[in-house]
């Protein structure tokens, strides 16, 4: 097998976000372990397999149809990219969450997340996504739950 470099995984995690972007769920599959794993603190969720992934990212586009995201830093290890990110979108469909779904409020939101990417060669085995829900719902005007979903990991 030939040997992956940093550099190579900088381009390939920032060809996820681009990807994600432009809703281009096909080559987001490309980027990923078919049995890889997503972990999403924020929501509690923990996915696996790459369709689910998917399925999981499209929510993320149905409520934000123009969210995006931008990398505003990146570093990489053999195995390893880190990433910022700074995701703006406008709540315009119904957001699912695992604690409710809200109905589209109209307005936007700009956060920045950190993501961790673990590496298998030339995908993406583990994904960790940690953003500030809380930031994302008061600025959406809307009331944080109670009561957030168990922690699934």
């Amino acid at each position: 097998m030939e040997e992956v470099k940093a550099q190579d995984l900088i381009s390939i995690a920032r060809n996820t976000i681009d990807a994600f972007n432009a809703a281009d769920w096909e080559k987001m599959r490309t980027f990923m372990a078919p049995d890889g794993k997503y972990y999403e603190p924020a929501t509690s969720r923990v996915i696996e397999g790459v369709d689910d992934m998917v399925e999981l990212w499209k929510g993320w586009k149905t409520a934000f149809p123009d969210l995006t995201g931008e990398v505003t830093n990146i570093f990489a290890t053999d195995d390893h990219v880190f990433l910022e990110v700074t995701w703006n979108g406008t709540h315009t469909g119904p957001l699912v969450t695992p604690f409710g779904e809200f109905a589209a409020t109209y307005k936007p939101y700009t956060s920045r997340a950190a993501k961790m990417l673990e590496f298998d060669g030339e995908l993406i085995n583990v994904n960790r996504h940690y953003f500030d829900l809380l930031s994302i719902l008061n600025q959406l005007g809307i009331e944080a739950p109670a009561k957030a979903a168990p922690a699934g990991f």
